[in-house]
């Protein structure tokens, strides 16, 4: 759905009737995507959730202009798993955090971050819609909004190598 107001776009892609359930739910806007909430099962065999995210983006936005990916309200348990303990690696610094926290390519807690499932899918999404060596995920960004500590947020910046 599109508000004749906004240059944001809801986008909601589901599949239940015919084989495994597959959904994608998000925003798109000018240099970003807001993934709200995804799902596909191992035995899909519909699309790859890269290729949902790139086609939702590419409706109304040229795909270089992308500078953003969100994904609100993470709850994959090895990915809060993960940064619960990333966490604990840095001095002074407690789960949840009432300040931003911001990961880079060159420490060992951005590769771990990697590693789970929401971060592969947007690092996928990266690496296959622009192909290798174009696009990076230059930074990842966790952080709670206001007092909300139930709700942990990522942000991926992505730049041109």
């Amino acid at each position: 759905m599109r508000n004749a107001n906004s240059t944001y776009r809801s986008i909601s892609i589901t599949q239940r009737d015919n084989g495994p359930p597959v959904w994608w739910i998000a925003r798109t806007g000018p240099g970003v995507i807001f993934i709200d909430d995804i799902f596909r099962s191992k035995r899909s065999d519909d699309p790859y959730i890269f290729e949902f995210t790139k086609a939702a983006y590419e409706l109304d936005f040229p795909l270089n202009s992308l500078q953003n990916v969100f994904v609100p309200n993470i709850n994959e348990t090895n990915a809060l798993s993960c940064i619960k303990k990333v966490y604990k690696s840095r001095e002074g610094l407690r789960y949840p955090s009432s300040t931003q926290q911001i990961w880079e390519p060159s420490s060992s807690e951005f590769s771990a971050r990697l590693g789970t499932g929401i971060c592969k899918i947007v690092a996928a999404f990266v690496l296959c819609a622009w192909g290798q060596g174009r696009k990076r995920i230059a930074r990842i960004v966790t952080f709670h909004i206001d007092a909300d500590v139930h709700q942990l947020y990522m942000g991926f910046d992505v730049e041109d190598i």
